[in-house]
């Protein structure tokens, strides 16, 4: 509920400062448009599979990325270093912009 509230805060800035009504996008939808195929029978969860798709389609494109990490402090994996789970939102945001622009491009 409250990253609703915060896209709904967000979505009227963004109306009173550019005068535009946002476009919104159900990722579900932007990942069928991109042909992103989830495989619920793997043992990675879809964020996963995501964040898995993003990173090679930005090899392809040939897109620089360094991906936030954080090395393990404790436990068995101690040192390891591993990805931030905020690379899951940036994946998600990747995708819905690139969903809009295949979109447009559809229209054009």
């Amino acid at each position: 509920m409250q990253l609703s509230r915060f896209n709904g805060v967000v979505s009227q800035i963004s109306y009173e400062l550019f005068n535009l009504e946002p476009l919104y996008i159900n990722v579900n939808s932007a990942r069928t448009n991109l042909q992103i195929k989830i495989n619920k029978k793997l043992k990675i969860n879809t964020k996963e599979q995501v964040f898995e798709w993003v990173s090679n389609d930005f090899i392809k494109e040939n897109i620089k990325f360094e991906w936030p990490t954080k090395i393990l402090k404790s436990g068995p994996n101690k040192g390891r270093v591993k990805f931030n789970k905020c690379c899951y939102d940036i994946s998600d945001s990747y995708v819905i912009c690139k969903a809009l622009i295949y979109e447009k491009q559809q229209c054009w």
